[in-house]
């Protein structure tokens, strides 16, 4: 024991008397006497956190599962803290939106990085944005087709992309994230505007 503090917390991996291992929580305190440097007794306790334990590593299992999930989707996943400000996305977000992870990871919806357009070639108003709308709206947003401009000038292009999305909401009934989706459908676009040409 370090006899410098005074009172102590670790938690311990323990055989129980039956002879199985568990997870325990231990606090102990010194007790000294008036004026005395030396202690004059170690009170403890010992609590037994199995199951939380157990809770926290099928949690971390989870976390790395859904992790790896994101990782190897081709569709784009962006999930909004309910200020709008985005926490987490994928590869494949990234790769569609045109920008890195460090780029996306804090920017919000009002940022103006982004360059969202309406199917009609014009700019996409803030309050249709797809995390505005699930917000607003308090309801999934489904299949919204919007375009996002790469690049700048004579050389940006424009990737068109299907979204999706839905809020996660806590007991409480209050928004904790929202969860956008997209995939990219800018050669069914391409198609779908050939064959209008062809009709025309």
């Amino acid at each position: 024991i370090d006899g410098q503090r005074e009172r102590f917390e670790i938690e311990l991996r323990m055989r129980h008397k039956a002879g199985h291992w568990i997870d325990v929580l231990s606090r102990a305190q010194l007790v000294f006497d008036a004026g005395a440097d030396t202690p004059r007794r170690l009170i403890g306790t010992h609590v037994d956190i199995t199951a939380r334990k157990e809770a926290e590593r099928l949690r971390a299992k989870a976390d790395a599962t859904y992790r790896d999930l994101l990782q190897s989707l081709d569709a784009g996943v962006v999930v909004h803290a309910p200020d709008t400000s985005i926490r987490l996305a994928n590869p494949a977000a990234c790769r569609l939106l045109g920008l890195s992870e460090a780029q996306l990871l804090g920017k919000e919806a009002m940022d103006p990085d982004w360059r969202f357009l309406r199917e009609d070639g014009s700019d996409l108003p803030l309050a249709e944005y797809p995390v505005q709308q699930v917000l607003a709206g308090g309801r999934a947003l489904r299949n919204q087709v919007a375009g996002v401009r790469h690049g700048a000038g004579d050389e940006s292009q424009v990737r068109w992309l299907l979204v999706n999305g839905f809020a996660s909401v806590g007991g409480d009934g209050e928004v904790e994230e929202v969860v956008i989706n997209f995939v990219d459908i800018t050669e069914r676009k391409r198609l779908e505007e050939e064959q209008l040409l062809l009709r025309e």
